[in-house]
């Protein structure tokens, strides 16, 4: 699996990431600069990322080519 690098700052870099791995079958996973945990699906139109934070909550964040930026949040439910 190749290692991405992703800047939600970059819209060309965004761009370029839908451009090259716009069909990957898999998600990419990895840690942010807090050290939490990142799943970051990429596809042709959008590029998705999961944040599982230390505060118990997940971050849906979805990156569209034109700019435009979605998040929302999710408690995570405890391990039984």
């Amino acid at each position: 699996m190749n290692k991405i690098t992703f800047n939600p700052n970059d819209l060309k870099g965004i761009q370029n990431l839908m451009k090259t791995y716009g069909n990957s079958p898999e998600p990419f996973c990895g840690k942010n600069e807090s050290g939490e945990s990142a799943t970051i699906s990429v596809l042709p139109d959008r590029i998705t990322v999961v944040t599982t934070q230390s505060n118990g909550w997940s971050r849906i964040s979805t990156y569209y080519s034109d700019g435009t930026v979605k998040e929302t949040y999710e408690k995570r439910m405890r391990d039984a």
